[in-house]
């Protein structure tokens, strides 16, 4: 949660987690993330407006009430199929 744009090859989950041109980039052409890296390495207020906006994205998804909350749905759901 640095705040600091990801780019990266677009493979596993970062597609669903990275908007590109928002919080980052993912593509798997090695060329297009050297081309960005480029740009975001001259425009730094773009880098950082990419970072905020990464750095909100992991606050959202990965922040520990949300794994409690999601565990806490789970364990709802088991122990309620049990008890049907």
């Amino acid at each position: 949660m640095a705040g600091v744009p990801v780019v990266g090859i677009a493979a596993t989950e970062l597609p669903n987690v990275i908007q590109n041109g928002v919080n980052g980039y993912v593509d798997n052409r090695p060329s297009k993330l050297l081309e960005v890296c480029n740009t975001l390495l001259r425009d730094a207020d773009l880098a950082r407006q990419w970072g905020q906006a990464a750095q909100r994205t992991a606050r959202e998804r990965f922040n520990i009430t949300r794994f409690v909350s999601d565990w806490e749905r789970l364990l709802f759901d088991l122990t309620r199929m049990n008890h049907v």
